[in-house]
């Protein structure tokens, strides 16, 4: 144990230890969200402000060596330099699960940014303007039956003879 202050506190390598151990009594789609507010939280300014809201997490069938593709989405909101909330922005955490060989990943988590809401090039012109972040991440990982594609792309910016 190290002591900072007056407070014992364990070394980071036992931390994920100890959360890799707790999570494998969890239910699947617990340990996805855990998993992904852990990663999702290390992406931001403040990690121990994160705040998370509608997560939820869409399953994909198997493959043939037993992995599932699976993502946990959802919004993230945290404090940024001057110690105030953001107001949230949507996060796609991409994981695998492979019960033969017991393994879970989460390998790939993007969070929205002003950067990728900007409307497509092929669709900033249409009806349902889709993001760079819809496109790429949530409507191809976070659709299933209950939860839709989205269409919030943003167009004042999107082309240059827009700005």
């Amino acid at each position: 144990m190290i002591t900072i202050g007056r407070r014992p506190r364990l070394p980071a390598c036992l931390l994920g230890t100890l959360a890799i151990a707790a999570l494998s009594g969890c239910s699947p789609d617990t340990r996805a969200q855990i998993s992904a507010e852990h990663a999702v939280s290390a992406r931001l300014k403040d990690p121990p402000s994160a705040r998370f809201s509608n997560e939820f997490v869409v399953r994909h069938p198997r493959d043939k060596s037993g992995t599932q593709m699976l993502a946990t989405c959802g919004v993230v909101d945290g404090k940024n330099g001057f110690g105030a909330y953001n107001g949230g922005v949507r996060f796609v955490a991409n994981q695998s699960d492979n019960s033969q060989f017991g393994t879970f990943d989460t390998f790939i988590v993007t969070l929205e940014t002003d950067d990728n809401k900007q409307a497509t090039i092929g669709t900033v012109n249409g009806s349902q303007p889709t993001s760079i972040f819809e496109m790429i991440y949530w409507n191809d990982s976070c659709v299933d039956a209950a939860h839709p594609a989205t269409h919030t792309g943003t167009t004042d910016y999107a082309h240059p003879d827009r700005r």
